[in-house]
């Protein structure tokens, strides 16, 4: 058990569905209110009769950050109450009344309430007569006050014109099993964000084999399939995910190999022969690399990705649809469903492989200029349009514990894989 601050921390699994709305298995409706203990109600009239004596103190080595967060706290509570707050840094004195903002706030309030924090989470909640909001870095103080405005401000009961109060027993905590800066929680919650990426792992030119095409995990590591430029043989290359060269199959044909995804609970990648045989897949053993024999499905497919939460599959052929598939790769045409270019701002873009994760498929689209993923649900719902700047051109996406990557080839040297970074903002929009 982590020291306690005022409520109790639950472990909580990732399939309760309770707060914002109801996905999959949204790991974003892990965030409670809570008062388990056996003391006595707190309450803080942080603003009463359209006035306030509370003021926002932010951690000065939070820099800009830091200051836009109470910037927009100031905002969203005088959206609100009509009352405005002042803000001030952690180099001043402390004073009685105080909405302590983290998580580099040096105020000793909130680095007790920092001990209690697991990986990935956030706390809010009263400390003497103080409020404290903070979480476990930068992005995750952007769900923690995403969370007060949902729901602290937004409750009738607890803010309106003139008047907010936060006792414990509104206490707000949430201990995320992984990352909440991820693509999905940016299209669940509307969250602010800015996208970069960083080179984690090169599969290089081996010999005539040189194109690079889809790329996957399983967790442990990376693999990659790479072409000639003939489309006569086809390997796939297998790294550590500290981007160690492990070992690689033999060559196979593999025709154009446009997508390949790992299906962790066969032990196999899957590789789409696409144009040339668009209706076989070969699989490769994880554990040994040997290459089986092709596997016939019921469609072609450019585009594969593998959702091990769902233990099904989501397709797609010349970047015009998105299908979806059982564990057996099962092919219906009632959930087959057609892209729109318009509509995803990509009609300059050429269509790639694809990627999922629990909530979204995703479509890497390469353009003149950077590249463009483009996201769909698992009911063919276009959702959003997310954009890199770099203009190489992307082959595949795959997500593992909320981390996303894409792979791309560089030109005549195989695969450049990169991660995507995200990095959240707080944008007031009460």
């Amino acid at each position: 058990m982590r020291k306690q601050t005022g409520f109790r921390i639950i472990l909580l699994s990732v399939f309760v569905f309770i707060g914002y709305g109801v996905l999959y298995a949204n790991t974003d409706n892990e965030q409670k209110s809570v008062n388990e203990t056996n003391e006595a109600t707190v309450t803080l009239n942080i603003v009463a009769n359209s006035a306030s004596s509370y003021s926002i103190v932010y951690g000065a080595a939070g820099g800009t950050v830091a200051k836009n967060n109470a910037t927009q706290l100031v905002a969203a509570i005088k959206s609100i109450t009509g009352c405005t707050l002042t803000t001030k840094t952690d180099a001043t004195t402390a004073t009685t009344y105080e909405i302590i903002l983290g998580p580099t706030n040096t105020r000793a309030d909130c680095a007790e309430m920092n001990t209690s924090l697991g990986s990935f989470g956030y706390r809010i909640a009263v400390s003497g007569k103080k409020l404290v909001i903070t979480a476990t870095d930068a992005n995750h103080m952007v769900v923690a006050l995403k969370r007060f405005e949902t729901a602290i401000l937004k409750s009738s009961t607890l803010a309106g014109t003139g008047f907010l109060n936060f006792s414990n027993t509104n206490d707000q905590y949430a201990d995320f099993s992984q990352t909440q800066a991820t693509l999905r929680s940016i299209i669940s919650n509307g969250y602010s964000y800015t996208l970069s990426q960083t080179l984690v792992c090169s599969c290089p030119k081996d010999g005539t084999i040189y194109v690079a095409q889809g790329a996957g995990t399983d967790a442990t590591y990376f693999y990659f399939c790479n072409r000639t430029s003939g489309d006569t043989s086809s390997r796939v290359y297998k790294y550590k995910m500290d981007g160690t060269y492990v070992s690689k199959t033999a060559a196979f044909a593999g025709n154009h190999s446009n997508d390949l995804t790992v299906d962790t609970k066969n032990g196999r990648v899957l590789i789409v022969n696409g144009t040339g045989a668009p209706t076989k897949l070969t699989p490769i053993n994880t554990k040994t690399m040997a290459v089986g024999s092709d596997i016939t499905i019921g469609r072609g497919v450019g585009a594969l990705a593998y959702c091990p939460e769902r233990d099904a599959y989501a397709g797609s052929q010349g970047g015009s649809c998105v299908f979806y598939m059982g564990a057996d790769l099962s092919y219906s045409s009632d959930k087959n469903y057609s892209r729109n270019n318009t509509t995803e701002g990509t009609s300059a873009y050429t269509a790639q492989g694809m990627g999922c994760d629990v909530d979204y498929v995703y479509f890497p689209m390469s353009g003149s200029s950077n590249n463009a993923i483009v996201a769909y649900d698992w009911k063919g719902n276009y959702k959003k349009t997310f954009f890199l700047s770099i203009g190489t051109e992307s082959e595949s996406l795959f997500e593992i514990n909320g981390v996303y990557y894409v792979n791309f080839y560089s030109s005549g040297d195989g695969a450049r894989l990169y991660r995507i970074n995200i990095t959240l903002s707080y944008t007031s929009g009460v």
